[in-house]
């Protein structure tokens, strides 16, 4: 099962993420024997993820991580959004299913990425890949 595109946004080039990628990203922070487990501990970790799955290219991967070699501190930062992407994305998963009340702060986040995206959308319909911004955040 697929995702459909943003209404009026022209995907071209752009990567989809099917539901059950969706899912493998939530269940990439995940409990075992009752402790959690992150599958996602570092930057490089998370950027490898998204190339298996399609979801970046491999160039593009790997011109972030020639960017952290030289700015190590954008590496936590970008893995503070994946990771809180994720999070949000799941407590809106679990409020669909009724485990607990949909949290407004997360659902303010998705709002925010769903306009990266679009941008995202419209650069790949180009086929312009997606470089650093000023402040050296990763748009994703």
């Amino acid at each position: 099962m697929g995702t459909d595109p943003l209404p009026g946004v022209d995907v071209g080039h752009a990567h989809g993420v099917d539901l059950e990628a969706t899912f493998d990203f939530l269940n990439t922070l995940d409990l075992e024997t009752g402790f959690p487990l992150e599958r996602l501990p570092s930057l490089d970790d998370a950027l490898t993820w998204f190339v298996a799955r399609g979801v970046i290219h491999g160039e593009g991967a790997d011109r972030a991580r020639a960017r952290v070699a030289t700015q190590p501190e954008a590496a936590d930062r970008d893995l503070d959004r994946v990771h809180a992407v994720r999070d949000a994305l799941r407590e809106v998963a679990e409020a669909i299913t009724g485990d607990t009340s949909r949290s407004a702060h997360s659902v303010d986040l998705l709002e925010h990425r769903t306009v990266e995206l679009a941008t995202l959308a419209k650069r790949q319909r180009r086929h312009e890949h997606l470089k650093p911004e000023r402040d050296g955040r990763l748009s994703i």
